[in-house]
């Protein structure tokens, strides 16, 4: 696919996949997934990254396609939440 950075770059923005690290049992996080993790920047709505995807095209069609783009969103806030408090960072 030529537009793999692009999409990756797109993940990232959109809080999909976090840039992470843990030395010594202490994670931190790179940017822009630092911003999103300690509420400087929210992240983008994951809509258009799945919609640019064609391995999506089946979840996206029908009338619950907005319940499940907003499901995945769901599950991206609660990942989120989660590497905050592994990382114990407060808002």
């Amino acid at each position: 696919m030529p537009e793999t950075v692009q999409m990756s770059r797109m993940a990232v923005r959109n809080g999909a996949w976090l840039l992470w690290e843990a030395e010594n049992g202490k994670i931190s996080f790179n940017n822009p997934s630092a911003h999103i993790i300690s509420g400087k920047k929210k992240a983008e709505s994951v809509d258009e990254y799945l919609m640019k995807q064609g391995r999506f095209n089946r979840l996206l069609k029908g009338s619950d396609a907005a319940q499940r783009i907003a499901e995945i969103q769901g599950d991206i806030d609660r990942e989120i939440a989660f590497m905050r408090e592994r990382a114990k960072i407060t808002i």
